[in-house]
C-alpha cells in the first residue's frame, strides 16, 4: 500500500500499459505516453470493450507496425489498497491517428477483451445438453478451460400461485432458477459466444423475468443472473445515494467521502416512448405458439399491467402507466401486436427438449415477459459521471447489476426560513446499473454510469 494519501476521490495509479505481439519479443511500454483509456461494461454483453489514446512523439505506431493481433496490457490500482487489477485486450483497429504537431501523433485504438478475440475464430460444431446456464459452463470449459467460470444465481423459490397470471413453477432442477426444462442444442457453425447470446435470450427466470450474461472488470469470469433476482438485490449505496446538487458540489470543493458522492453530470435521452414500447407488443399483445407435432396452440394474451403486480412488491410504481384510458381502454388491455411463433415438440426421446420447445402454455408465457421486460429496461435511463473509488474493482464487482440510488433535487424554489429544497420523486430512486464506462485519465479515473429502473420513488402509476 502506498504511503502517499490521495487528495481526491478520482486519484488512481496507472501502473503500466503495454503493447505486445507474436513478431518478436519486445514489449512496448507507453505508461508514459497514454492520454485516457476507457473500459465499457454492459449488462447485455459478455464481454468488455474500450479504447486507448496514447500520444506519439517516439515512433511508437512505426516500431509496433500494428496489424491488428497486437495485446495490450492495463494495470492500474488506488493509492488506499495493495490491489491491482490487470486485463489483456487485443487491439480492433487503429480509430484515427490526429497529427499534434509535425513531429507527433494522437493515436486512438479501438479495444476488444483477448477472449471475445479468440472466440471470434473459434467455430464451434457441437451438441450440448442441459439448462441454459449448463450448456454455457459447458461452452466456456470446453473453449477456455479454467480460465473463465460463471457466476450465477442458486435455487429460488416458486412464484406466488395467488397471481392473476398462469402459474409459473419451478424448475425441477433446484440448483438453477432458470425456469427452462433440460435441452439438447446443436450448435450450427457459431463462436462460442454466440452461443452463450443464443442461451442468455433463451432462458427465462421463475418470474419470466430475462436473463443477462455479462462481463467484468474485476475478473475474466461471467455472471449469469436475472432480472428479479438483480432488481430486488438491495442498493449498495442506500445510506449514501449519489447527490445531484449544484449547491452542493460548491460547498464541499475538497476531497473526501462528500466528494466522491456528487453526480459531475446528469443526463437523460430519448426517454419515455411508450408509443414505441406500445407498438411493439411490449404492453398488451397476443401471443400463438403453434406445436407443429401436435397440432396443438398454446395461444394468451400479455398485459404488462399484470405482469408488474406479478413480479414488482406490492405498492410499487412502474414506469409504465397502466392506468390512462384511451377509448375506456388501458394500453396494457389493447392487444397491439399478434405473434405467432412455431414451437416444435418431440424432436428428441422423452425427458429432452430442443430449445424452443416448452410443454406448457405458462412457460411460453415466459418468453413473453422476458422480451416484455428487456424492452421496458430502456423507457426510463439516465446516465450520470461521478468519481471512480467506490466503482474499482477490489477483488468484487461493484458495477453493472448492482443497485445504486441517486437523488436530485425537484425543479421548485426552496420553501421555508431554513431554505429547505424537496426530492425529485421521478428522477429519485434505486437504479440498475446496465452498463459502466471506466474512464482512466493520467492521474484521474472516473465511471459514467447508464442506469434503468421499472419503478419509481412515487407517481402516478401505483398498482
Amino acid at each position: 500500500m502506498s504511503e502517499y494519501t490521495p487528495k481526491s476521490p478520482l486519484e488512481y495509479k496507472l501502473e503500466k500499459v503495454t503493447i505486445t505481439h507474436g513478431r518478436n519479443e519486445h514489449e512496448f511500454d507507453i505508461t508514459a505516453s497514454v492520454v485516457e483509456i476507457e473500459v465499457f461494461e454492459n449488462l447485455n454483453r459478455a464481454y468488455l470493450t474500450g479504447s486507448l489514446v496514447f500520444y506519439d512523439d517516439a515512433r511508437i505506431v512505426e516500431a509496433v507496425d500494428f496489424n491488428g493481433t497486437e495485446t495490450i496490457t492495463i494495470i492500474a490500482g488506488l493509492y488506499q489498497t495493495d490491489y491491482k487489477i490487470k486485463k489483456e485486450f487485443a487491439v480492433r483497429e487503429i480509430s484515427s491517428i490526429h497529427p499534434a504537431s509535425d513531429t507527433s501523433d494522437v493515436v486512438t485504438l479501438k479495444l476488444i477483451d483477448k477472449d471475445s478475440y479468440i472466440s471470434s475464430m473459434i467455430n464451434v460444431n457441437k451438441m450440448y445438453e442441459g439448462k441454459p446456464s449448463e450448456i454455457i459452463e459447458h461452452v466456456l470449459l470446453d473453449n477456455f478451460g479454467a480460465t473463465k467460470r460463471l457466476y450465477k444465481q442458486g435455487s429460488s423459490s416458486a412464484s406466488d400461485a395467488g397471481s392473476d397470471l398462469p402459474e409459473i413453477v419451478a424448475a425441477t432442477n433446484t440448483s438453477s432458477a432458470e425456469m427452462q426444462s433440460v435441452m439438447r442444442y446443436i450448435v450450427p457453425n457459431m463462436t462460442p459466444l454466440e452461443v452463450i447470446e443464443k442461451m442468455k435470450m433463451r432462458a427465462t427466470g421463475l418470474q419470466g423475468a430475462p436473463y443477462f450474461c455479462y462481463s467484468s472488470l474485476n475478473d475474466n469470469d461471467l455472471r449469469f443472473f436475472d432480472l428479479y433476482t438483480l432488481l430486488t438485490e438491495p442498493s449498495m449505496n442506500a445510506e449514501n445515494p449519489f447527490l445531484y446538487s449544484t449547491v452542493y458540489a460548491q460547498q464541499n470543493p475538497g476531497a473526501g467521502d462528500a466528494v466522491s458522492l456528487n453526480i459531475m453530470s446528469f443526463d437523460m435521452k430519448n426517454n419515455e416512448n411508450a408509443l414505441a414500447l406500445i407498438m411493439n407488443g411490449d404492453v398488451g399483445a397476443q401471443y400463438e405458439y403453434l406445436d407443429t407435432t401436435t397440432s396443438l396452440e398454446h395461444s394468451f394474451a400479455y398485459d404488462v399491467g399484470k405482469v408488474f403486480k406479478h413480479v414488482l412488491p406490492s405498492g410499487s410504481n412502474p414506469v409504465f402507466d397502466v392506468m390512462t384510458q384511451f377509448n375506456n381502454k388501458s394500453a396494457n388491455e389493447y392487444r397491439t401486436k399478434r405473434v405467432s411463433r412455431v414451437a416444435t415438440t418431440s424432436t428428441y426421446e422423452p425427458g429432452m427438449s430442443n430449445i424452443y420447445e416448452e410443454g406448457t402454455t405458462t412457460r411460453h408465457f415466459s418468453k413473453a415477459i422476458g422480451i416484455s421486460l428487456r424492452n421496458m429496461l430502456g423507457k426510463s435511463s439516465v446516465e450520470i459521471h461521478v468519481a471512480g473509488r467506490q466503482f474499482f474493482p477490489q477483488g468484487d464487482h461493484r458495477t453493472i447489476g448492482q443497485i445504486v440510488s441517486i437523488l436530485t433535487m425537484a425543479n421548485q424554489q426552496p420553501k421555508g426560513s431554513n431554505q429547505e429544497v424537496e426530492i425529485d420523486q421521478k428522477r429519485s430512486g434505486d437504479y440498475l446499473i446496465y452498463g459502466c464506462n471506466h474512464i482512466f485519465g493520467k492521474t484521474e479515473y472516473s465511471v459514467k454510469l447508464s442506469l434503468v429502473k421499472i419503478t419509481n420513488y412515487k407517481g402516478n402509476t401505483k398498482l
